[in-house]
């Protein structure tokens, strides 16, 4: 099964987000959100979006490993674009193809 990993940052746009996560999940891909901020919910990482919603994610950036099939970006502002080089995104971008909403490659949408 693909993996993809989905960092989102304060500032997120949650709908993006979260429709993004749904397609893929329901295309039978491996999805995990992971949180660039160190703000929690409890146990768990969460981030507030671009419209105030918090999205509770699976795990932490630095949690989420290195065995990924490719990233997803969602877009927002201030969400990833202004944050990405500050927290470790430039490596696993370069280690990963990047995937902008192209769900044709698995699920053939």
């Amino acid at each position: 099964m693909p993996s993809v990993l989905v960092p989102l940052a304060n500032g997120s746009e949650e709908l993006e987000a979260v429709c993004l996560v749904n397609v893929l999940r329901r295309c039978g891909v491996d999805v995990t959100l992971a949180s660039v901020e160190t703000d929690t919910l409890g146990d768990a990482p969460v981030i507030k979006g671009s419209r105030g919603t918090r999205v509770v994610c699976d795990v932490t950036l630095a949690a989420a490993g290195s065995s990924w099939d490719a990233i997803a970006l969602p877009g927002g502002m201030p969400g990833m674009p202004p944050r990405a080089p500050t927290r470790g995104m430039v490596g696993a971008c370069r280690a990963l193809a990047v995937l902008f909403f192209c769900l044709r490659l698995w699920c053939g949408c």
